[in-house]
């Protein structure tokens, strides 16, 4: 399976464990790849792949980084940014930083 056939759809239940460890559904797994974990809006976490990632650096590159607001808005997500991989259990880690962003209730 690659990054063109995973379809993030549907809704699921989620809670962190004491290592902010979250499990991803199964629908959404491929085994060895890369995700990369971003904030959101409105307190939420975006998992997206390695491909779409890179699609998107590619975009980014084209803006300039002369515009102050765009540079600052590309500097922060840059820094929040988590590249994730699942684990044998299918949990990926939540950085302290993306925990603290996030909403978990």
């Amino acid at each position: 399976m690659s990054d063109q056939d995973i379809t993030f759809t549907g809704e699921f239940v989620h809670s962190l464990d004491s290592q902010r460890r979250v499990s991803v559904p199964r629908q959404w797994r491929v085994e060895g790849m890369k995700y990369f974990l971003l904030p959101g809006r409105n307190a939420t976490l975006q998992l997206i792949t390695q491909e779409y990632f890179m699609d998107f650096l590619k975009q980014v590159r084209k803006v300039s980084l002369t515009n102050g607001p765009v540079g600052r808005a590309l500097a922060l997500l840059g820094s929040r940014a988590q590249e994730v991989t699942c684990d044998k259990q299918g949990r990926i880690g939540i950085s302290a930083k993306l925990k603290a962003y996030g909403s978990f209730d």
